[in-house]
């Protein structure tokens, strides 16, 4: 089974601070945490947007969090559309203080509030679970070894609905890896445990892809704005995960006419689930 933690929206505990220098620039005071994902990028840009500034009149810096707001943890796939959101709201503030004849150094801040359109039921579990959803699709080629049952990913199409793609190239990178993952989760990567205890809890053990077991990506970004998301956007972060597994699952029945109901598809399964196998 599965956990479901959606509750409408209506306890998310998240602030930003902005705060206009003395020079000109204006600093965002976040506590979202860059790991890679791209929000040092994209967060500067929607508050560019927002103050009708050039990006680089935009500070943003790792949050130290005895001066930053806490934005709420950085998961979830929350950062674009929830916190950036909130940041855009907070930079409304900032300007309207500095028309109201507020002089630098000044801050402003800004907190989520639940949107009143959204309608959920905590008892019965109905109604608005999320602010949007995204959506996500997949078709992988492959190669498999009839001999050694090794699959060898070739090429790879990948079509996302995100609301709106606030840095392309950043969503194109994000749905690249995170297929990939998907496609390793679905051929390669697996937690082994002896009586409770892991057997490959090491990157010398435990097997990651690598380029050579990457396909070739096309993707495609459908941007179809929702108005709950930062300038349109939704999140992107777990959503390209979903799609690889299945998709090489279902490309490697199309190839050999079976496949499994367990995944990795190592060879060694697929070996064990050929139909002469089980004759």
């Amino acid at each position: 089974g599965g956990g479901f933690t959606g509750d409408g929206e209506e306890r998310i505990s998240a602030a930003v601070k902005v705060r206009r220098e003395t020079d000109g620039t204006v600093t965002l005071l976040v506590g979202s945490v860059e790991m890679g994902q791209g929000a040092e990028t994209v967060l500067p840009m929607i508050a560019a947007e927002a103050l009708d500034l050039p990006l680089e009149r935009i500070n943003y810096h790792q949050p130290d969090t005895s001066v930053v707001a806490d934005s709420g943890p950085t998961v979830a796939s929350r950062t674009t559309m929830v916190v950036g959101r909130i940041l855009v709201q907070a930079c409304r503030s900032l300007v309207a203080s500095e028309a109201g004849g507020a002089s630098a150094p000044c801050e402003a801040s800004a907190r989520y509030e639940p949107d009143p359109g959204m309608v959920w039921d905590q008892t019965r579990h109905h109604g608005d679970a999320y602010q949007g959803y995204a959506w996500g699709a997949a078709v992988i080629e492959v190669e498999v070894d009839v001999d050694t049952m090794e699959i060898h990913p070739l090429h790879c199409t990948a079509v996302v609905e995100i609301g709106r793609a606030i840095n392309p190239v950043l969503c194109v990178g994000q749905v690249e890896g995170g297929v990939l993952q998907g496609i390793a989760w679905g051929s390669l990567e697996e937690v082994k445990t002896d009586g409770g205890r892991y057997l490959n809890d090491r990157m010398s053990t435990y097997i990651i892809p690598t380029c050579l077991d990457a396909p070739d990506f096309k993707v495609e970004l459908a941007e179809q704005p929702c108005g709950r998301g930062a300038y349109g956007a939704k999140g992107l972060g777990e959503l390209p995960m979903n799609v690889g597994a299945p998709a090489l699952l279902s490309a490697v029945d199309d190839a050999l006419g079976f496949s499994g109901d367990e995944i990795p598809l190592t060879p060694e399964r697929l070996l064990r689930n050929r139909p002469e196998a089980s004759s």
